[in-house]
């Protein structure tokens, strides 16, 4: 907290002060049933969305504000405590000291701070072409910063109130939509396995053959759905697809179909042992190979890769700026210029 009030103090933002707080209180207040979702789902759910509404009613028309809110409390804080559980947990797997993982993950974050403000320099100052669909490094923007972009312009800028009541009033009905799915779900969970299987008792014996038949095919299978989906898999996972092609996700599919489904079927002592452990070598050599082959590879293009695996991100209608419907005459989709509430 006091890193950001004096990042705040240096750079020019025209962010309040009081907006550090009420950030990270949101984060402290959400902290716990994201970690809860998290262990229970395998998914990191951020509070990207719920600061994009606050941020836009307290601070009308500051994107600066609303891009600052975001960066900081989006993922980060709640995001790095559930790292911190989930670090806890793999350091209990490999016998290591949880004050260990403690002093190593507190000063990890701090050199974080710094290491990723001297990064975002470099890029901003030495990146030519950044946020182009052109650059030679593949420096686009197209995964976050358009996204990121576009969101401030609509909760920053324009503000969540014009949004929720004069622009897009239809969005306000979606705070409803999701907690009739939460009760939904909740109901069928807790009390379906305790009722279904009566009822399914009686209307078999009540209904004739044929249209219990029916029933079973259809309406009980449905129902028993909601023994084991989870809304909050279902929402995260629509969130994450934009705006990747099927070229980011199809990967993460197979390896899911792999590690989810066939292994603990086929290799149950293997995958109790090794999955959390390989997951976490996975990740570590990803990140490693990606700044060996950027530094050494990519950075002056030198040596150019250029295969499909590097290219089919970029292929087609996903990878350039060609739109599926035509612009209308004046340029631009939206309301006319004007006619802004």
């Amino acid at each position: 907290m006091a890193i950001s009030l004096i990042f705040l103090r240096i750079y020019p933002l025209d962010t309040p002060l009081w907006l550090v707080p009420l950030v990270v209180g949101i984060n402290i207040v959400f902290a716990v049933p994201l970690s809860f979702l998290s262990a229970t789902t395998g998914t990191n759910l951020g509070l990207h969305s719920l600061l994009q509404m606050v941020t836009g009613y307290v601070l009308p028309g500051n994107p600066n504000a609303f891009l600052f809110a975001q960066t900081l409390g989006g993922w980060a804080l709640a995001g790095y405590a559930d790292n911190y559980v989930q670090d806890q947990k793999l350091a209990h797997y490999c016998k290591i000291a949880p004050r260990a993982v403690f002093r190593s993950q507190i000063g990890t974050i701090i050199i974080t701070c710094f290491i990723a403000v001297l990064t975002q320099n470099l890029i901003m100052e030495k990146v030519e072409g950044l946020c182009t669909p052109d650059q030679p490094q593949r420096f686009t923007c197209a995964g976050d910063g358009f996204p990121l972009y576009t969101a401030s312009l609509m909760w920053g800028l324009i503000g969540s109130d014009r949004i929720f009541n004069k622009m897009y009033p239809i969005f306000a009905w979606c705070w409803l939509i999701g907690l009739l799915l939460t009760i939904v779900f909740l109901v069928g969970q807790n009390y379906g396995p305790r009722y279904l299987p009566g009822v399914k008792e009686r209307l078999r014996t009540k209904l004739r053959p044929r249209t219990f038949a029916m029933l079973d095919r259809t309406f009980f299978p449905a129902v028993a759905s909601l023994y084991w989906l989870n809304p909050v898999l279902i929402v995260q996972g629509i969130q994450h697809w934009a705006p990747s092609n099927m070229s980011y996700k199809t990967p993460g599919m197979i390896l899911s179909f792999i590690f989810m489904w066939w292994l603990p079927r086929h290799r149950l002592a293997w995958w109790e042992k090794y999955t959390y452990v390989l997951s976490a070598a996975l990740t570590a050599g990803v990140a490693v190979s990606a700044l060996i082959q950027f530094f050494a590879v990519s950075w002056n293009g030198t040596i150019p890769l250029e295969w499909w695996g590097n290219t089919v991100s970029r292929a087609g209608l996903d990878g350039s700026d060609a739109v599926i419907l035509p612009l209308p005459t004046r340029g631009y989709f939206g309301p006319e210029k004007g006619s802004f509430p």
